[in-house]
């Protein structure tokens, strides 16, 4: 009896050590805020939130009310290249500060979020100016209010 009851227990901690090796990354993701940073343009200092892994990037500001408590959302890329954005599921419109070698290359202003039930297939496409490592989204208006320009250092 104690050889079965033995037996039980260490079956029953394989099966509780495989829970946790097969689930531990994605508790991990659920319950873990994603990474902050702090962005200098200027004068300003931004607190944005990290999107630096594919499914974070892919995610991006999609289904949120607003960026609050957050300036904005920083998009690092694992080379430069010339990237797309496109605003299914945004609730809020948004300015796309484009960025290579921590510079300013372009900005686009106030991109409005799609009507509600746009298909995928009719949502506008944001494409970069040109090859950028990184992207920063804001609310609509901040590139302006902060007078970002092209040629402009930032500093993450």
């Amino acid at each position: 009896m104690k050889k079965i009851h033995s037996f039980l227990i260490v079956i029953l901690l394989f099966f509780v050590m495989a829970f946790a090796f097969s689930f531990g990354d994605a508790w991990k993701t659920l319950s873990d805020p994603r990474d902050e940073a702090a962005v200098t343009l200027g004068n300003s200092e931004l607190t944005v939130l990290v999107s630096d892994t594919p499914q974070e990037r892919e995610q991006g500001l999609s289904g949120r009310n607003s960026l609050e408590p957050y300036d904005g959302m920083l998009f690092l890329f694992p080379e430069p290249g010339r990237y797309s954005f496109w605003m299914k599921n945004m609730r809020f419109p948004i300015d796309i500060v484009w960025i290579r070698d921590s510079r300013i290359i372009g900005v686009t202003e106030s991109i409005p979020p799609p009507e509600a039930g746009t298909p995928d297939s009719e949502l506008e496409i944001y494409r970069s100016p040109d090859a950028i490592d990184s992207a920063l989204e804001v609310f609509a208006g901040n590139a302006r209010r902060l007078e970002l320009s092209k040629g402009q250092s930032i500093e993450f």
